[in-house]
């Protein structure tokens, strides 16, 4: 077992300890229970790549786990732009767009880890291309954010989110690059998005705490 794949599993048990300690919170509002949603879709993609990693291929076990990383990846954006837009309270036309946007997401994961495509490499480069492409619009929801809001504090707390979500997505994509290529890079992109994950737990905890709110004009 090499580091790459040691560090998915650390990111699937703290991505799922983080998700279901903020579900089983008594009283909890859909930001709270959206958040959970997210963390656990990422906890799922990180143990599906930690069993890819231990069951070589060829074999059937090794198709399963690599059929498993796509179609829980391709739930990925979806979860997350559901999160980021209840989060900060958009209206409800970028609310239509986020469905759509997840469930397409959703069905090209489908077809692509279902069928033959899925032991292609084209398939696969393609697939995380679209997840980490689709997942950008999650730190673009934020910066739109940054530029309407008027409190400098609020703009700060989330400038440091987008810059998070930008970090956690070019270091996911730099451990795809490495594993592709057999370059060897440091797993840094499991340890910052369970890093991240947890910071926007912390977030939601504190502003529940001190504002009783999600964000400005949106309620917890």
């Amino acid at each position: 077992m090499d580091i790459r794949t040691q560090s998915a599993l650390l990111a699937s048990l703290v991505g799922l300890a983080l998700g279901l300690s903020m579900l089983l919170r008594p009283g909890r509002p859909r930001v709270v229970t959206l958040y959970s949603v997210f963390a656990l879709t990422v906890a799922g993609y990180y143990l599906a790549f930690f069993f890819a990693g231990i069951f070589p291929e060829p074999g059937w076990v090794s198709r399963i786990a690599v059929g498993a990383t796509i179609l829980v990846a391709s739930f990925v954006p979806g979860t997350a732009v559901s999160f980021f837009l209840e989060f900060l309270g958009v209206g409800q036309r970028p609310y239509s767009l986020g469905r759509r946007l997840a469930l397409l997401s959703s069905v090209f994961g489908v077809v692509v880890a279902v069928t033959p495509l899925a032991l292609t490499s084209w398939a696969r480069v393609a697939t995380g291309v679209w997840v980490l492409g689709t997942l950008l619009t999650s730190v673009s929801l934020l910066l739109n954010r940054v530029r309407t809001q008027e409190s400098r504090i609020e703009r700060l707390r989330l400038m440091y989110l987008a810059i998070g979500a930008g970090a956690a997505i070019l270091l996911t994509a730099l451990d795809l690059v490495g594993r592709r290529y057999d370059i060897p890079l440091p797993p840094l992109g499991p340890i910052f998005s369970t890093l991240y994950l947890f910071f926007l737990a912390q977030t939601l905890l504190r502003l529940r705490l001190i504002f009783g709110r999600s964000q400005p004009g949106s309620t917890l």
